[in-house]
C-alpha cells in the first residue's frame, strides 16, 4: 500500500501498475500541494483510462472524483460523503450546474449523475452490497473515519477480504479494549 500526493498519482500508477487505486475526494484544500483541482482529475481520468489492470475504489459522492474514475475499466463505487461542496457545484464534464438531492447528484445539462454504489455509509452504519444493514463499530471518532472505513471495506473486497460481510458487524477495531492488549 503506498499513499502518494494527489500530484503523483498518474506517475505513480504508471512506474507501479498498481492493482487497487483509492480516491476519496478531491477539493482545494489540496491546493497548496497540488495544481487546479479540476486539472488533477483529468491527469487522474487519463492515467486510470490507460490502466486497464487497476480496480479503481471511488466516492461516488465527489462529483470530480467520479468523473476521474469514470473511464476506468474497474470501478467500486462508494459512499462516502462529501461534507465539502464549494468545489464541485460544476458538472466536470461540460461545466453546467449540478443539482443536489442529500449524497445524489446530477448535471442540468448532460447525462453525468453519480454512479450507483456497491458500499455506502448511512449514519453510523455501513450497507453492504448485499443491501445488509450493519453497524460500523470504529474505535476512531468521527465521520471522516467511518468514511475511510466503509472505503476500507470496498478494497477488502476487491482484495478477497469479506469476513466481515458474513459475520456480524463490521468492525475495523481490534477484538482488544485499550491497555488489555495481548
Amino acid at each position: 500500500m503506498l499513499e502518494c500526493d494527489e500530484k503523483y498519482i498518474p506517475s505513480v500508477l504508471r512506474a507501479t501498475r498498481a492493482r487497487v487505486v483509492v480516491l476519496l475526494n478531491l477539493s482545494r484544500d489540496q491546493m497548496d500541494r497540488a495544481a487546479e483541482i479540476w486539472l488533477l482529475a483529468r491527469h487522474w481520468r487519463d492515467a486510470l483510462a490507460a490502466a486497464p489492470d487497476c480496480h479503481v475504489v471511488a466516492n461516488a459522492d465527489d462529483p470530480l472524483i467520479a468523473w476521474a474514475a469514470s473511464d476506468a475499466p474497474h470501478v467500486t463505487w462508494v459512499s462516502a460523503g462529501q461534507r465539502w461542496h464549494d468545489d464541485s457545484w460544476c458538472c466536470p464534464r461540460c461545466g453546467s450546474h449540478l443539482r443536489r438531492s442529500g449524497e445524489e447528484w446530477i448535471c442540468g445539462e448532460c447525462a453525468f449523475t453519480r454512479p450507483p454504489v456497491r458500499w455506502a455509509l448511512s449514519g453510523s452504519d455501513v450497507i453492504d452490497p448485499a443491501g445488509r444493514v450493519r453497524p460500523l463499530n470504529l474505535a476512531l471518532p468521527g465521520r471522516a473515519n467511518q468514511s475511510n472505513a466503509v472505503v476500507a471495506l470496498a478494497v477488502a473486497e476487491v482484495f478477497g477480504s469479506m469476513s466481515c460481510t458474513r459475520s456480524g458487524a463490521c468492525a475495523t477495531s481490534p477484538p482488544w479494549r485499550a491497555g488489555t492488549r495481548p
